[in-house]
This record gives C-alpha cells, structure tokens and sequence, in this order.
C-alpha cells in the first residue's frame, strides 16, 4: 500500500477503460486540497506530485507568470473528486512527496494541464512513461498559443524554463543517487525523536539520516528540517 500514515485513505490497484478503450490500473484517492498547479493533497494529508509536468510556481517572488491560473485550473479539475493515481517508477521524491499520474475519470489530468498550456513536459528518468505523449502535446500548446504560451511574455518564459530546466538536471541526478546516499548513510536510527542538530558534524550527515528516515517511515522523526523544505540542518551549511 501506498502510505504516508495509517490514516492514508487509499484503495489499492482498481481497473478502468478509458474512451480509447485503453485500461488504467491505479489506485483511488480522494483529493482534498490542491497546492498549486502540479502538486495536490489527498485524503490522510499525503501530497502528491504530478509526473512528467511542470506548472509555473506561485510561490516565487514575484509569482511566476500564469502560476494563479495553472493552480485554478488543476483546482477546477481535480478538487474534492476521487482520482486515480498512477505510479511510473519511482514512488517518492526526496521531499516525500508520491510521484503519480492522475486520472479523474477517463481525463489524464497531466497530459490535458500541457494539451491546454498550463504546464510544460517535465520528464525525469527513470519515470518516462508518457514523455512522448507529453513532449507532442507541450509542442502542439506552443505553437496554438494555449495558455501561458500567448498569455506570458516571452523573456518571462525564458526563466522560468531555464529554472524547470536547471531543476530537471538536479532531479536527474537525485533520482539516481538516492540509493547510493542510503546506502552510505551513518546509523539510520528512526525508532524515536533522538538527535538534534548539534548532534551532527555537517549537512551532509544530518541529511544522510533525514533522507534514511524518510525512505523507511516518510517521517522527519527526529524535527531536523524545520522549514519542512526537504534540506535537514542547514545552518550547518554555514560551517
């Protein structure tokens, strides 16, 4: 079972067909919050993140161009309905955050978010299951100038697919290297709330535990990534 905590309500690997005649076997989730454009939450408090897109951030400083209308529409299309989720690969970010694609209904809500221009392909190996599907439907957005792509100047659209871009490069490189800092990690103690940041000689080993805890009890167990920002103890960056 896909769990965050026992609270998680989730039904587990349903069927459906959808108008293509095309089967889709996932899991059904209610969703009771969308967070922005491309992340939700869902019934229990676990967050999900969609795969292969990425939507304008609205947390940014000014907001990224078009970030309001990309979470209004996923808001329009997804909020209070029971969803499929789709794992591809992966089933957690290094935030803790399920990686899924979404269905409401028989309306892939990742591919129409791109088809309609609030979003742009974002593909991370190894989960590359739709890419094809999602690269035609962002160029076909392009050059019909659906959404963002005739609603935001062009020098805005350049940073912020530099930035998408920039952040493809690091997940890339997370995504095969989460195994091997696992691996390497000191104790991974995750029984109880025992170390603080005192406790650790540097970032990298305070991180080393905060990623082992969350890979066997999705947990900050231990309260050492106090902006919830998925980076444990970075005052120690400072030493």
């Amino acid at each position: 079972e896909e769990k965050q905590n026992d609270s998680v309500e989730i039904t587990n690997n349903t069927e459906q067909s959808t108008e293509s005649g095309k089967s889709i076997i996932g899991d059904l989730a209610l969703v009771i919050e969308v967070i922005d454009g491309d992340t939700i939450k869902i019934e229990g408090g676990v967050t999900i993140r969609y795969l292969g897109m990425d939507t304008p951030e609205p947390s940014h400083k000014p907001p990224d161009c078009y970030a309001k209308e990309a979470s209004e529409k996923n808001r329009e299309m997804v909020e209070g309905q029971t969803v499929r989720i789709i794992k591809d690969v992966r089933d957690r970010d290094r935030y803790g955050r399920l990686l899924r694609y979404v269905y409401v209904d028989d309306t892939f809500v990742n591919l129409e978010l791109v088809k309609q221009g609030y979003a742009r392909a974002f593909t991370v190996p190894p989960d590359i299951a739709y890419e094809e599907d999602l690269l035609i439907a962002e160029q076909e957005a392009r050059e019909s100038k659906n959404g963002l792509w005739g609603g935001c100047d062009e020098s805005l659209l350049n940073i912020w697919e530099q930035n998408t871009s920039e952040r493809a490069e690091t997940a890339e490189f997370q995504a095969t290297a989460d195994e091997d800092i696992l691996e390497d990690a000191p104790e991974c103690f995750c029984d109880y709330n025992f170390y603080d940041c005192r406790d650790f000689a540097s970032q990298e080993d305070a991180q080393s535990l905060y990623d082992c805890c969350w890979e066997k009890i999705q947990q900050d167990l231990h309260l050492i990534d106090g902006d919830e920002d998925g980076y444990a103890c970075e005052q120690l960056l400072d030493k």
